[in-house]
């Protein structure tokens, strides 16, 4: 084998997204009120705190969230001019957090900030009644005003002094708000301060719409100090913030503008409250859960990429409880579909209850070390619940990283769709890698499907497929046993286990006719299916303006025969002939890109238009991949990768970069894959193929998947001055596309085509010499540890086990073993810190409930005691 072609340079760019946590947060709420009793002795409180810490630890918990402070402004550690809380110069805090440590478990102490008495002033407010909050009667109460600045200093003080006492990992901002209460005012300077502002003109209306703002200007002020003052003494202390959620954020009695201070960068991580119940929300409470985590991750991602996502699951809270244990999954399964990798429990004595259903289930368990050192007694084993097959993307099984970041073993399902074809979901991939991955990918040739000038592989039940769009009806598949491409019929997709097949205007699940659009009305083309819709493109006859439609059909495959057009949400494109380049879906939504600029989102059964399209602004994405938590696009025409983030589309400059013999314009990303645990991007109009081997790599140039011309920095596009000496008026026909990166088996099959797929004529001298034959030929590329099996869907509880050797992983689902593939030993020596995540990882966080997970000696055999009453 080669390596392919010749490898020009090595892009010094750094990429842009986000850093990606070596490890989910997993975090439980601990009270040290239960080891601060005056009446027991020193220690028996310590052996209250070694039981908890146990048990915390027992449950998969990574991080303690211990208060420091209580809302009635007693604190946990002495040496302060606050009261205490429990017993008197006893530093409960101190000890509990030696004593993590020693467990090997992060500390994150939560702060009450503002809080010291609800109802009436304690703590430091019995010193200083004057830094009190108001009641609508003038009446003081047990809130801090964060519009005093002495209240302010003192505050971030105390804070101060906490962080120097334990030195913690990061801290939690709690109560860091106004009461919620009604007609509360600030404290009586802060009041004569606004009074004196007033204008002479005001009415009552006008006053408390500037009161609200006084509020949350005061509340950002102090956010501010405690900001600046934490970053000044560690600025590598993670600062993260309990919030209500998106709706506190503006016009809310607790004035909680929290989306400036991700923006500022104050927090580091937002903790959304997860308080949602049947108690309180009956039987929608699940639907409530999720729209809440949205809309506070569409308000953050659109300040910060970097802020990471957590949910408190409020296990026993005034407001509701779980009510059983399996209901942890559920919430975490939401959860990571909406992006909140993380969870932070609400509290110890609530999840104490379920100690022994957790500690067997690993529901908390979201990653753990890696134990490396002994490979060959050590069983890795999850147990997944898939859920109903909506079209989701699966996401990522698992990923072990590592101290680095560096990506060294994954599994998951691709979610990807390249102009016109979608990957196939049920294509698990499965792959070992150096933490460099600095090995150089290797080409040969693979056979061509035909004598066309352009071909578009993509993956289907049943293998691996070429389309030659000229003909987009029928397709070749090919034959692994006879090792040649046959005639297959049309393209076809899958839904939990059924495969339907596309033809002119119709679906078919075998002979019987599930989808039908009448062609007297149009033509129906494009389909996608996700989030229990079906998606198509629609083109009316007869229509003057050309005037195009995206439908999305509500359709049940297991419970309903066919798809009933009546049901769909249809969106008309303003464009004339306008139609879908490609489709993606992140955190529940759809979203569909068209060939004039349009960029429409399908949420909640409604449409909503992103980005206007306009004939006469280039601008297209051709292709969309789910890779992390996010859903990056290849556009035109720039060539480079653009995000989808809060509802923004924002572009990724150098993502991929640009050869510096290239010309700048007219550049596009028309394709991107995912294999051996890395990002691949093809690149019009030289045919240009990337790698991204991780997350804070460099992008690397791997070289083009065409010889002939040379790249001239005066030309736009390969062979153009031929073109135009020919009078021709496409210039550009003979431009190089990369037109699909399909993995296939333990290789990268990709795809090549000129602008069209127009045939090669004899007058083209400037393609004679076989020159031609470059365009429409199939590339078989290939790096070791990579391995494409295809997923069997059954509905049931899926079991899937890791085994180790010194030299290779052993995948098995089912106890059927899909994959064996070579370790590198360097990763593997025993020196090296690795962690294994669960759901998580290059693929996007896995789409269902994780039902076990853990990792125990085989000796122990503990796994499958635990899991049988599950699996049978």
């Amino acid at each position: 084998m080669k390596s392919i072609h010749k490898v020009i340079f090595v892009c010094s760019l750094l990429s842009s997204l986000p850093t990606m946590a070596i490890e989910p947060f997993s975090g439980v709420y601990i009270h040290p009120s239960e080891f601060s009793d005056p009446a027991v002795a020193p220690g028996a409180r310590e052996a209250v705190m070694d039981k908890v810490l146990d048990g915390v630890a027992s449950c998969g918990f990574t991080t303690v969230i211990p208060y420091t402070t209580t809302t009635s402004g007693g604190v946990y550690w002495p040496g302060t001019d606050a009261p205490m809380a429990g017993v008197k110069d006893w530093d409960a805090l101190g000890i509990f957090v030696k004593k993590a440590r020693a467990r090997g478990l992060k500390i994150m102490p939560a702060v009450c900030v503002l809080a010291a008495g609800h109802d009436a002033p304690a703590g430091i407010l019995e010193q200083h009644p004057d830094w009190a909050l108001r009641d609508e009667k003038g009446a003081p109460l047990g809130w801090i005003s964060p519009a005093n600045g002495d209240a302010r200093a003192w505050v971030t003080a105390l804070v101060l002094s906490m962080v120097k006492h334990v030195q913690p990992d990061g801290i939690m901002l709690d109560y860091m708000r106004f009461p919620s209460e009604g007609g509360v005012t600030l404290d009586p300077a802060g009041m004569t301060a606004f009074d004196a502002a007033a204008p002479g003109d005001e009415n009552a209306a006008a006053r408390k719409e500037r009161l609200q703002r006084a509020k949350e200007a005061a509340l950002t002020s102090s956010m501010t100090d405690l900001g600046r003052a934490l970053r000044a003494h560690d600025p590598k202390l993670r600062i993260g913030l309990y919030t209500w959620g998106a709706n506190v954020t503006s016009n809310h009695a607790i004035a909680q503008c929290w989306p400036g201070w991700v923006r500022e960068g104050y927090l580091d991580l937002l903790n959304v409250s997860g308080y949602c119940y049947r108690d309180n929300y009956g039987d929608a409470y699940l639907e409530v859960f999720e729209k809440r985590l949205r809309d506070a991750a569409d308000l953050a991602r659109r300040e910060s990429a970097t802020v990471e996502l957590t949910f408190a699951l409020g296990v026993k809270t005034s407001h509701g409880a779980v009510k059983e244990e399996s209901e942890f999954a559920e919430y975490l399964a939401i959860a990571r579909r909406m992006g909140y990798p993380g969870v932070a429990a609400f509290a110890w004595e609530s999840v104490a209850g379920y100690a022994d259903a957790v500690t067997g289930s690993g529901c908390f368990r979201l990653s753990e070390p890696w134990r490396a050192t002994k490979p060959r007694n050590v069983q890795h084993r999850m147990v997944i619940d898939l859920g109903k097959d909506r079209g989701q993307h699966f996401g990522s099984l698992f990923q072990v990283t590592d101290a680095f970041g560096n990506v060294l073993i994954g599994a998951g399902f691709q979610g990807a769709y390249n102009t016109y074809y979608r990957s196939d979901r049920f294509l698990l991939q499965v792959f070992t890698r150096p933490a460099d991955g600095a090995d150089a990918l290797q080409e040969k040739p693979f056979e061509r499907p035909g004598d066309s000038q352009g071909y578009y592989l993509f993956n289907a039940p049943g293998g691996i497929y070429a389309a030659d769009r000229t003909l987009p009806e029928e397709t070749l598949r090919w034959d692994t046993e006879k090792a040649r491409w046959a005639a297959a019929g049309p393209p076809a997709f899958q839904v939990a286990g059924a495969v339907y097949e596309i033809r002119p205007n119709r679906i078919l699940d075998k002979e019987r006719t599930v989808f039908s659009f009448d062609p007297e009305v149009g033509s129906s083309s494009l389909y996608y299916y996700a989030a229990g819709h079906l998606f198509f493109h629609a083109a009316m006859a007869d229509t003057p303006n050309r005037q195009t439609f995206i439908y999305a059909c509500p359709w049940d495959p297991e419970t309903e025969a066919v798809v009933f057009l009546e049901n769909a949400h249809t969106i008309a494109l303003a464009a004339p002939g306008e139609f879908p380049y490609a489709y993606g879906q992140l955190h529940g939504d759809v979203f569909a890109a068209t060939n004039n600029g349009g960029f429409y989102r399908f949420r909640d059964d409604n449409w909503d238009v992103l980005r206007p399209s306009d004939p006469k602004v280039s601008f297209q994405i051709y292709s969309m991949i789910n890779y992390y938590d996010r859903l990056l696009m290849g556009q035109y025409p720039t060539g480079e990768l653009f995000e989808i983030t809060g509802g923004e589309l924002r572009p990724l400059p150098g993502w991929p970069p640009r050869p510096p013999q290239a010309s700048p314009g007219a550049r596009e990303a028309q394709t991107l894959a995912l294999y051996r645990g890395e990002l691949f991007a093809g690149v019009w109009p030289w045919g240009e193929l990337w790698r991204l081997p991780g997350p804070k790599s460099a992008w690397v140039y791997a070289g083009r998947l065409f010889s002939q011309p040379e790249i001239q920095p005066d030309v736009t596009a390969p062979w153009e001055a031929d073109m135009t000496a020919l009078g021709e008026k496409i210039n550009n026909l003979w431009g190089q596309r990369i037109t699909s990166l399909v993995p296939f088996g333990d290789s990268l099959l990709a795809g090549t085509s000129n602008k069209n797929g127009a045939p090669y004529e004899e007058r083209l001298q400037f393609l004679s010499e076989n020159r031609h034959e470059e365009y429409g030929a199939i590339h078989h590329l290939s790096l070791p540890g990579h391995l494409s099996v295809p997923f069997s869907w059954t509905g049931e509880l899926i079991q899937i086990d890791i085994f180790f050797s010194e030299a290779e992983m052993r995948l098995l689902i089912g106890g059927n073993e899909v994959a064996a593939l070579p370790l590198d030993k360097a990763c593997f020596s025993g020196l090296n810190a690795l962690t294994l995540q669960w759901g998580q990882g290059i693929f996007g966080p896995l789409q269902g409930k994780i039902v076990f997970a853990g990792s125990h000696t085989l000796e122990e055999n503990r796994l499958i005691r635990l899991l049988s009453p599950l699996l049978n």
